[in-house]
């Protein structure tokens, strides 16, 4: 399970904020990195949460709005 602060970090990574601009979570350790200057670690540790962020959507059940 990916708690709510890497889940954000992930994805606005991946839709291309700034890490400069995620307040608050730059000293976590993802986004700590995500600041590595090898693009190949950068691309696995993003892809590796975001895989945690589908596994917990997946799991989770939707209802019905009446």
């Amino acid at each position: 399970m990916i708690d709510w602060e890497d889940a954000f970090i992930a994805m606005s990574a991946l839709l291309g904020e700034p890490l400069d601009a995620v307040p608050g979570a730059i000293d976590r350790d993802l986004a700590k990195a995500l600041r590595d200057p090898d693009k190949r670690r950068r691309a696995t540790t993003l892809a590796n949460a975001l895989a945690a962020i589908a596994v917990a959507i997946e799991h989770v059940e939707l209802t019905e709005i009446r």
